[in-house]
């Protein structure tokens, strides 16, 4: 009887050893799945910008960097191979992707203003939509043509030969498997976490590289549970802008 009861205490915590290990191995996949699409997404958006002289590209309502661009891709609700997205964190946080559509015409003139050159007025009409939660990090970096790393998108159009134009975009992410994400949320930790991620890598390292050193490292929130700790996973993505830049 003794024996038969140690048989049944061991196979339960194999089953339950089993169970954590589905559970974690079930958070990870979301985690991935979210950020291929999210990944995806905002490759096929970049790789479609249109870059002209008299447009403004990957800055915001105030001319500073960001992820904000004409693209030729219709928006929800357009009829028209062009929009204006921006992909941005919210407080949540979550990946918002914002759109706004444009129309022939003359059935629908457009009101946005082109004329600005170093910003993009107009971002604040677009229809946001969440793409995935538990997004805590999310950058965008520019290659330049001999491989430096920048924060700002640069491109000479009188001088399209420029080594010092932009060639290539890095994407980054950091992101919270669900399990993760909801025990952060439960206990109220994520702004803690949004603070230990917060920092700058150095002028050769990508983000992602930079939040890979950094949660690899003993010290890395330490007033965070193993549970969120542990549930962090980084993205990268990598790839050139689309030629004939010099229009």
């Amino acid at each position: 009887m003794v024996v038969l009861s140690l048989i049944v205490l061991v196979l339960a915590h194999m089953l339950s050893m089993a169970s954590e290990s589905w559970k974690a191995g079930t958070a990870r996949a979301d985690a991935m799945s979210q950020a291929r699409v999210v990944l995806n997404l905002l490759q096929r958006d970049i790789q479609s910008v249109v870059l002209r002289r008299d447009l403004a590209a990957f800055v915001d309502e105030t001319g500073n960097p960001a992820c904000a661009f004409y693209t030729r891709f219709p928006a929800v609700g357009g009829d028209r191979k062009l929009s204006l997205v921006q992909y941005f964190l919210n407080e949540e946080p979550s990946l918002v992707r914002s759109d706004h559509s444009f129309s022939f015409p003359p059935e629908s003139q457009t009101t946005m203003d082109f004329e600005d050159v170093s910003r993009l007025k107009d971002l604040s009409s677009g229809s946001p939509q969440s793409l995935a939660s538990g997004v805590v990090g999310f950058r965008l970096q520019f290659v330049s043509a001999i491989g430096t790393l920048e924060q700002a998108f640069h491109f000479d159009y009188d001088k399209p030969d420029a080594l010092s134009n932009t060639r290539g975009v890095i994407l980054s992410l950091i992101v919270l498997d669900s399990a993760a994400y909801a025990e952060a949320r439960r206990i109220d930790a994520l702004g803690a976490l949004l603070t230990a991620l917060d920092g700058t890598p150095v002028s050769t390292q990508s983000y992602a590289e930079y939040w890979n050193q950094l949660i690899s490292s003993p010290a890395f929130g330490e007033n965070l549970p193993k549970k969120v700790r542990s549930g962090l996973r980084v993205f990268e993505s990598r790839f050139p802008l689309p030629g004939g830049l010099a229009n």
